[in-house]
């Protein structure tokens, strides 16, 4: 496989419905992590060495890069067949 074939899928990737519908539910749960986070005032959650909240900030910033990959990697893409 080569790399306009790989460019060629993640652009079929970003306009398919499966897509959006993924990308749509990631956004919401990183929305809902970023609230919890922000409003973080349970003692209960923060008692443990790694707190719950550490643990929602790497899944947040996870969900992120999940929803940022196809993009990037089409960008990182076109810049090698440009040059």
């Amino acid at each position: 496989m080569d790399i306009d074939q790989i460019h060629s899928y993640l652009k079929q990737l970003t306009k398919s419905q499966g897509w959006h519908v993924l990308k749509d539910q990631l956004q919401k749960s990183v929305e809902q992590i970023e609230q919890e986070i922000l409003s973080g005032k349970s003692e209960e959650k923060n008692k443990i060495k790694y707190t719950e909240y550490d643990i929602l900030r790497e899944t947040r910033n996870v969900m992120k890069s999940m929803i940022d990959y196809p993009e990037d990697m089409i960008r990182q893409l076109e810049e090698q067949l440009e040059n």
